[in-house]
This record gives structure tokens, sequence and C-alpha cells, in this order.
């Protein structure tokens, strides 16, 4: 389902789709997660466009993505663009 998002520049990716009601977790990560501080790797994301229009990479998502360099976590990506973002890829 395709949902269009208006996010500040400045934003939190994380804090911004699940504040538009699109979901970020899946199964029970939705409870059991680190609340956005990068350290359970479960918030994933693909950039599908724009993706230089995020942050970049933290190092937290070098250590939790080293074998996955297409994906982002939401919650250490700021939005500075537009872009266009798979969840639960």
């Amino acid at each position: 389902l395709d949902k269009v998002v208006t996010v500040p520049s400045g934003a939190n990716l994380r804090e911004s789709l699940m504040d538009a009601g699109v979901t970020v977790y899946p199964f029970v990560f939705a409870l059991l997660n680190c609340r956005g501080k990068g350290l359970c790797g479960t918030c994933r994301v693909k950039p599908v466009d724009g993706a230089d229009n995020l942050s970049p990479r933290t190092q937290a998502e070098a250590k939790k993505l080293a074998r996955r360099p297409d994906l982002r976590l939401a919650c250490q990506c700021v939005v500075r663009g537009d872009c266009t973002i798979q969840t639960l890829p």
C-alpha cells in the first residue's frame, strides 16, 4: 500500500512514519524495540528513490546492516528532501 507522508526537513524518519500511522516494525518488534536508539536494528527501511536526501549512515547502521548496504535504520535517518521509502523490506 503506497502512502505519501509529508515530512519537514530535519525530521527523524522513524518518528515521522510512526506519526503518520505507517508500520515500521515487523510482528512483535512493534512492542520489543529499542525506541529509536539504533540498538535493535528492527526498523529497517529500503530507500527506493532519493536516498541522498537522507542523512549519511551512522555507525549504528554500519554495525547492524553490515551485510545490507541497501537498507537503512529509520531511527537513524534524518530527512533532508524528497525520497521514496519501502518499509518492512
